[in-house]
């Protein structure tokens, strides 16, 4: 029997230990997935004032994440210095970061169906805490969109980020190596920082027969939204935005085109 993405070369772009689990479920489908990840999360430098914030995350009402990212950042670093929480209410973007707060052996008493920060958002606002103080534990790229809200929800919302995503330049040989000489069939992208980052990576390169040929697909709106903004054509865009559904819609995407 032949599986459905056999003879497809996809391209992952994602860190390297998100990409390695995408890779493993594209192998099952029959796919032959190349790792190249545009980036590197690193921990934050914290300076003394947010390792001054950091200690009295216990005070707050709640925690709020965004990120797996973001969740295992935090529990690296209250685990390095001994801080303990007892008393915040956990809430999450995504089942993926959600299911990391639980791994760490905690509830999360908020999730919003739809895995963006603006449904989040709504979940507090349509709540109402008014005066309700929230830690929002972000990555140094993420937008302001989400503490703008809260704030606007009545919540007294402290930013901190715990980790920083930064450009993996190391990987620029490599990355061209691929580009110049596989054929790739898919490329996919898990934010928009990605996106940025393979096109900086790539500035200078001859790229439209890859572009003619490539199937982009990106995890989530918000990502496919801003490769239209830097000129891509996203074509696969799941409507639940986690890996095991992109890579459930690229096979879907190809079940359809050679029907």
């Amino acid at each position: 029997m032949t599986l459905p993405l056999e003879g497809k070369t996809v391209l992952l772009t994602r860190e390297k230990t998100s990409s390695e689990k995408m890779a493993e479920t594209l192998r099952a489908y029959g796919a032959e997935p190349i790792i190249r990840s545009v980036m590197k999360i690193i921990p934050a430098p914290l300076s003394e004032k947010e390792w001054a914030i950091l200690e009295k995350a216990d005070d707050f009402d709640w925690l709020i994440f965004t990120s797996a990212n973001g969740v295992k950042a935090f529990m690296d670093l209250i685990n390095a210095r001994g801080i303990r929480i007892r008393s915040p209410k956990f809430a999450a973007v995504g089942l993926k970061t959600a299911k990391m707060i639980e791994s760490y052996g905690f509830k999360v008493e908020r999730w919003p169906k739809e895995f963006t920060a603006e449904s989040l958002a709504e979940a507090f606002r349509q709540a109402a805490p008014k005066g309700a103080t929230a830690l929002l534990l972000l990555g140094n790229l993420a937008k302001s969109d989400l503490e703008t809200e809260l704030h606007q929800a009545g919540m007294s919302v402290t930013r901190l980020d715990v980790y920083q995503t930064v450009l993996n330049a190391a990987i620029r040989e490599a990355l061209t190596d691929v580009l110049t000489n596989r054929r790739i069939d898919v490329i996919t992208f898990a934010s928009p920082s990605a996106i940025d980052f393979f096109l900086a990576l790539t500035d200078g390169l001859d790229l439209k027969d890859f572009w003619n040929n490539a199937l982009v697909a990106c995890i989530g709106k918000v990502s496919a939204a801003h490769a239209r903004k830097r000129g891509l054509c996203p074509r696969v865009v799941p409507k639940t935005f986690t890996a095991e559904s992109l890579i459930e819609a690229i096979v879907d995407f190809y079940k359809t085109s050679t029907l």
